[in-house]
């Protein structure tokens, strides 16, 4: 039987030497994927300079951008004025607000006629009515022998003031009525202006959406 120190320095120098051998033993190798895709990346270029010192400038409007092309005009939009002439909306109404504004005048022009004409009448009849009243008064007192008297003077003087008044009041009454009917012009021709005003914005506002 082998001594026990002979047997265990045979198998501890064998179990060392399979230790040394695992430990020898070189490790796999990992793929260094970093520089793979480092690599597999195209390289970046620099960007290329221009010899000039031309700058990038966008081709305006109406510029063609071949050397055949042809410039296209731009449009410009009609005039107000212009517009105006021929909305046929538009001048519809300025014929029927001309329409309405002389049929008004004529009325107008009736109206003062009439006022005129009454005036007239009533200032003769009044005037009429004195030369019978003066012929009366005349003849009454002649009769009674106070022509010559006071009391007839006065009577004269008295009809004579509340002839003149009544004349002054036809008058007034006469200068009244011209001045309602001018007055009623007056506003008739503002509500045509702003009728007029408002038509010409709506007809201003069909020329924008036009274009």
């Amino acid at each position: 039987m082998p001594p026990l120190g002979a047997s265990g320095g045979s198998g501890d120098k064998k179990s060392a030497s399979s230790v040394n051998k695992a430990r020898a033993t070189p490790k796999p190798k990992r793929p260094n994927v970093l520089r793979r895709v480092v690599r597999s990346t195209p390289p970046r270029r620099a960007p290329m300079r221009s010899s000039g010192s031309v700058s990038s400038i966008s081709t305006p409007r109406g510029t063609p951008t071949g050397g055949t092309g042809k410039v296209q005009p731009v449009k410009k939009p009609m005039s107000l004025e212009a517009w105006l002439g021929k909305d046929s909306d538009y001048q519809d109404q300025l014929r029927q607000f001309g329409k309405t504004w002389s049929d008004f005048l004529a009325d107008v022009g009736v109206r003062k006629g009439r006022v005129g004409t009454e005036y007239g009448s009533s200032s003769k009849k009044m005037a009429d009515q004195r030369g019978l009243d003066l012929k009366s008064f005349e003849n009454d007192f002649a009769s009674r022998g106070l022509l010559q008297s006071g009391l007839y003077a006065d009577r004269l003087g008295q009809y004579e003031k509340d002839y003149q008044t009544g004349l002054a009041d036809l008058g007034r009454n006469k200068d009244q009525l011209l001045q309602d009917i001018s007055s009623e012009q007056t506003n008739f021709q503002r509500e045509q202006d702003l009728a007029k005003e408002q038509a010409r914005k709506l007809a201003a506002q069909r020329r924008t959406t036009s274009f």
